[in-house]
């Protein structure tokens, strides 16, 4: 015999003062409607994203002559053995930017 509770060789055994059960999911009909519609959606993001990376590959070569990376703002501290760069204003660009794509999705 298992040592797992969720098996079902233990369904319904009692032993002594505890009995073993299978966990089940609550009977809700939003949840059952969530359930079956998640694969969906999961599909659909796992689509949408690999299409966004396929049409930012595509577009590499004009992309790379933005000056994403060195905008004014952006903060590149170099010295001996060591280089820190942290791209603020790119990062509140792109930011901005995202968020006012996702708005218009939505809506």
């Amino acid at each position: 015999m298992s040592n797992h509770l969720f098996t079902s060789d233990l369904d319904g055994v009692t032993r002594g003062h505890l009995q073993l059960r299978r966990a089940r999911a609550p009977e809700s009909p939003l949840l059952r409607q969530a359930a079956a519609r998640y694969p969906r959606d999961v599909q659909r993001l796992l689509i949408a994203a690999g299409l966004a990376i396929a049409v930012l590959g595509l577009l590499w070569p004009w992309l790379s002559k933005l000056p994403l990376g060195r905008l004014p703002g952006d903060l590149l501290i170099e010295r001996p053995g060591f280089r820190f760069y942290a791209p603020f204003t790119t990062m509140i660009l792109v930011s901005l930017v995202l968020s006012l794509l996702i708005w218009l999705w939505r809506h």
